[in-house]
């Protein structure tokens, strides 16, 4: 049924396929199988069930189950699958729908989907996949409630640093990316984008980042912003790592703007 020539048999024997890979341990621990099932599943049908559930209006509730259901088998593959598979661009090749399917789907396929982009990202073809895609802005939408998509990002950029034809292009994406974060994380206290921050610019290749980037300044006021407050411990080291962080990769914007007050920039502006 999976290789059947209609739509209608595939999505049917997608279906039987997930409930027997949910209900057989057996089955999911036999490697060359769960190889041979997925070689047998079309791409392309699954990106049209993902695109189908894109497309749809809220309403529309077969559409929104085709896309969970391709969602899901997508996710239970890359759990599933070994490593060299893992990197292989059957699987890999899914990653921009994914990524523009996550405003489209349900808390729990959104949930799914950062999953495997996660684990996917580790992987260096994976991070250059990712990488690749035009537009992140669903996952930055999401950030301010699912840390696990700021590791994404993370993840992502390290791994192609030493991959990257093009480090300028990177360094662009970076650029950008961090100040849509700042700004999807307005109006909360920063905490969990600031131990971003400061892990990945820890992690990163100097070389890599972007040169003199707008966003220190915002990042700054998360940090000052913190330190006025009562800061829980958490939040003391997630400031801590971010100044420190910046003051090693950007030490003469950094230190003007941590160790300068507000009034006194005011008065001498």
């Amino acid at each position: 049924m999976l290789e059947a020539k209609d739509d209608t048999s595939r999505f049917v024997g997608l279906a039987l396929l997930k409930s027997l890979l949910d209900n057989s341990e057996e089955l999911r621990n036999d490697s060359e199988t769960v190889l041979g099932l997925w070689e047998s599943i079309s791409p392309k049908f699954l990106d049209r069930l993902v695109r189908t559930g894109i497309s749809a209006q809220a309403t529309q509730k077969d559409a929104k189950n085709m896309m969970d259901l391709a969602v899901s088998v997508i996710h239970t593959f890359t759990l599933l699958l070994p490593d060299q598979s893992r990197r292989d661009k059957r699987l890999v090749g899914r990653l921009p729908l994914l990524v523009s399917s996550l405003l489209q789907s349900s808390e729990e396929t959104s949930k799914l989907i950062t999953q495997t982009i996660h684990t996917l990202v580790t992987f260096p073809e994976g991070a250059k996949a990712f990488s690749e895609v035009d537009d992140v802005s669903p996952l930055v939408e999401i950030t301010p409630n699912n840390p696990l998509s700021l590791e994404i990002f993370a993840f992502a950029w390290i791994n192609c640093m030493d991959l990257a034809e093009d480090r300028t292009g990177l360094k662009t994406k970076i650029d950008g990316t961090i100040q849509a974060l700042v700004s999807a994380f307005h109006g909360t206290d920063g905490v969990t984008f600031l131990e971003f921050l400061g892990k990945f610019l820890r992690n990163s290749d100097p070389k890599a980042l972007p040169a003199s980037p707008k966003w220190i300044k915002s990042v700054v006021d998360f940090i000052k912003k913190l330190l006025a407050s009562r800061p829980t411990p958490e939040a003391r080291n997630a400031y801590t790592i971010a100044a420190a962080s910046l003051l090693e990769v950007y030490p003469t914007e950094a230190s003007k703007l941590l160790f300068t007050s507000d009034s006194h920039s005011a008065t001498t502006s």
